[in-house]
């Protein structure tokens, strides 16, 4: 496959729609973009992040002894705690809207409202305690451990103390959270177990298998169960609430995980400081890893979910604060319920009526008609151009005119005209391709140039050229997701087929091999829940449907046949979605008269089905670009 670097032509095409200049470079092969903001007093030994409910992110600086303000576009702001030589060390949005942090022998408030700012000491009864994790309880009070202390604190918001000794002496606790049963959960580095107190200050604690391995830090997951990094250990645990611990290896030997937290995408992330990495675990023990762009190892500590669908974490010796963001899981949500819905088209002549089904796993939580258009326009992509977390629809008619209706559930809460571009130009895709979370568009011309805008809403902020690769080479694009595009080469039979990884301007090739003609691809999806695209295959001839596993390299990881429907059945694979928002993709189904049915999908296993009714023969499912 022929990539040339700057094919002609692309310039004067796409004139008068194009931005100015290309976006910077990324990561090859990453699956989510990963900024960094420079904190403006160097060696500030940034360490714990939190984020407070207006959406702020405020973190540590231990060595300046301050405490940092970044905003979702990364500005800093940073103010100088007023107890000298204080060394905070972890920070927590509190349950009366101010900010609470550890310092050596002292529990901090801090209050910023707009452009006043005010800061509270409390001592600690026991004298050298050594605070260091804090989180909110679940009594409203503010609880954290006495890492010095061997103790359990609590600090009302009025500053009342009350403490409570470790059964295990020297136990060396770290970290702590709020659990779902309503009790603390907190890590004991030294005494290699996990303590659980209730708000009275019972204490139980349970023994890690691993030997010595240093738990650190802890977070509450979306699965009910509690999630602890091991420094030591290389290791992710897990622990019900009845104690019973599970533990995954971290692919990266050394990989020295601290900081943890519960993902806006089902997931755990946390970050590796012997690693340099940020590292994803799915509930089921799924692990992904992705590389911090930093030259030097910036020794990654805290990690929280901002409220704009990011995981922030500071870097101590690289001094910054790092962003990264997830793409964008279900390209057909239309409510933002982290759930993929099902968009419909009724062609009548000469218009048409849209409709949906806004899904709950496989009931249909609403429906109803959105419009109707005439039947020159067609829907050529369905994503989040705008960020908001709802998806929005990307038109165009016969004469190349591309419109945008920004989507609320059912609602078009605005429209936007983008312009003309003539026909030889095809969209192949709006999958997000630069990490931003936007959908962007695809663009590939009748002579093989192929490039991309990246969108923020309506407007195109920049744009890109991949390459050129002709007709006559036999190769085509046969599907374009999150950070992919796939293409296959006809020339001989088996059919070849390859990946580009995207990240911006930047790309990265992969081979992943020949696939039989009758092997026709039926879509892309994450299956497995790994962060990464995979690939659906369907036997044209047998029915047999499969699934190639992906790695974040682009190569085949694994596959396997998930099940025989043969095609004399009617049975067809419409499209690839996340009906129940569990972060795997599943496969929907449409028979020739109408019928609708769900695969749930766990990897290459079906974990149950569901039929959605019958929608008769007029009504067809809207997949154009729902990847």
């Amino acid at each position: 496959m022929r990539r040339d670097a700057q094919p002609c032509g692309v310039a004067g095409h796409l004139s008068g729609l194009r931005g100015g200049g290309d976006r910077g470079a990324r990561p090859a092969g990453a699956a989510a973009a990963i900024t960094e903001f420079v904190i403006p007093t160097s060696g500030s030994g940034a360490t714990g992040i939190t984020v407070r409910a207006n959406g702020a992110l405020y973190f540590i600086g231990f060595y300046t002894n301050k405490i940092g303000w970044i905003t979702t576009a990364g500005a800093i702001t940073e103010f100088s705690i007023p107890t000298t030589a204080s060394n905070p060390i972890d920070i927590t949005a509190g349950p009366d809207g101010a900010l609470w942090f550890t310092e050596t022998n002292s529990i901090g408030r801090f209050v910023v409202e707009k452009n006043l700012f005010e800061f509270t000491d409390f001592v600690v009864p026991t004298r050298g305690g050594g605070p260091a994790g804090i989180t909110a309880g679940p009594d409203g009070a503010l609880w954290f451990v006495e890492y010095f202390g061997n103790k359990v604190g609590r600090i009302t918001t009025a500053g009342i103390f009350s403490e409570i000794p470790i059964p295990t002496a020297g136990s060396e606790p770290t970290g702590i959270t709020a659990g779902p049963d309503g009790a603390l959960w907190f890590t004991e580095t030294n005494a290699n177990k996990i303590g659980r107190s209730t708000t009275p200050g019972v204490i139980t604690e349970f023994v890690i298998p691993t030997p010595s391995s240093a738990p650190s830090r802890i977070a509450a997951g979306p699965d009910g169960a509690l999630w602890f990094t091991e420094q030591q250990g290389g290791k992710i645990g897990r622990i019900t609430t009845a104690g019973v611990i599970t533990e995954f290896v971290i692919p990266t030997a050394n990989s020295g995980p601290y900081g943890i937290t519960a993902g806006p995408d089902g997931a755990l992330w946390f970050v590796e400081q012997g690693g340099n990495k940020i590292g994803r675990i799915t509930t089921a023990g799924v692990i992904t890893e992705f590389s911090i762009p930093s030259a030097v190892n910036g020794l990654p500590t805290g990690i929280t979910a901002g409220l704009d669908g990011a995981l922030w974490f500071p870097e101590s010796p690289a001094n910054k604060i790092g962003r990264l963001q997830l793409p964008p899981t279900n390209s057909h949500d239309f409510n933002g319920d982290a759930k993929s819905d099902i968009l419909f088209r009724n062609t009548g002549s000469p218009s048409s009526t849209v409709a949906m089904w806004l899904m709950n796993g496989g009931s249909i939580l609403s429906s109803g008609s959105v419009a109707t258009i005439p039947n020159s326009y067609s829907i050529i992509g369905q994503r989040d151009f705008d960020g908001d977390g709802d998806t929005d629809l990307l038109w165009r008619d016969t004469s190349g005119n591309l419109y945008m209706w920004f989507m609320n559930g059912l609602t078009i809460s605005s429209s936007a005209a983008l312009g003309n571009v003539p026909n030889t130009w095809t969209v192949m895709g709006t999958a997000d391709m630069n990490g931003d979370g936007n959908g962007d568009i695809l663009w590939q011309d009748s002579s093989g140039d192929v490039a991309i805008w990246f969108m923020n809403g309506s407007q195109i902020s920049s744009s890109t050229i991949l390459g050129t690769v002709p007709p006559s080479s036999n190769w085509s694009i046969v599907w374009a997701t999150v950070g992919t595009i796939l293409w296959k080469n006809t020339s001989a039979d088996p059919y070849t087929y390859s990946v580009w990884l995207v990240n911006g301007s930047t790309t990265q090739s992969a081979g992943i091999g020949s696939v039989p003609s009758n092997w026709v691809v039926q879509g892309m999806g994450d299956f497995n829940g790994d962060g990464v695209p995979d690939i659906l295959w369907r036997d044209s001839t047998a029915g047999t449907v499969a699934i190639w596993l992906l790695n974040s390299g682009g190569t085949v990881q694994s596959t396997a046949t998930v099940n025989v429907v043969p095609t004399s059945s009617t049975w067809a694979i419409n499209e690839t979605g996340d009906y129940d928002g569990n972060g795997m993709s599943d496969i929907l189904w449409v028979d020739g008269s109408g019928n609708v049915a769900i695969w749930f999908m766990n990897g290459a296993t079906i974990a149950s089905t569901a039929n959605l009714g019958n929608v008769g023969t007029s009504w067809t499912v809207q997949a154009q670009s729902a990847e």
